[in-house]
């Protein structure tokens, strides 16, 4: 946020079990940068997404974020450490870096090139309609239960 003052920040999340201490250090930096609001844990980020242009991921480890799901459905490129299940390289709907500097170089390609933005959000929609969408779920464990009825038959 330092680095791009004229973008506005918004900081969710909760305090971590394991690094309680980062949670405190991100409040106590995010008062001292005035394009930094720094809301904590939030009973949802879908109010937050809605107005969003980027977001910007920095857990270093986790699972598969419903916040990307949630991002890229709202045609919003992702910045992380990590690419879940190499899906973000793949389709190109954000960037991946390895360290603080390249975080920060993908934040400032996506906000400042509103055509790479635009593609990768789009890119990102498409993704989630095709391969996450209720129908598509629904038709997936259609098919799993098909195949697993077939199998107790032959059985």
């Amino acid at each position: 946020a330092a680095n791009y003052p004229e973008a506005k920040f918004i900081m969710v999340g909760g305090q971590s079990g394991a690094e309680p201490d980062v949670f405190e250090q991100a409040r106590d930096t995010a008062a001292k940068l005035p394009n930094v609001e720094f809301c904590g844990a939030v009973p949802a980020v879908e109010p937050y997404l809605d107005k969003a242009t980027i977001l910007l991921n920095t857990s270093r480890m986790e699972g598969f974020p419903t916040t990307f799901l949630e991002a890229w459905v709202r045609g919003i490129p992702t910045v992380s450490y990590f690419d879940p299940d190499g899906l973000t390289a793949k389709h190109g709907m954000g960037i991946i870096g390895t360290d603080q500097k390249s975080i920060m170089e993908g934040v400032g390609r996506i906000l400042e090139d509103e055509n790479l933005r635009g593609t990768m959000g789009a890119i990102g929609r498409q993704y989630v309609m095709d391969h996450h969408t209720p129908d598509v779920v629904a038709e997936r464990v259609l098919k799993v239960m098909e195949q697993a009825i077939e199998k107790a038959r032959k059985a």
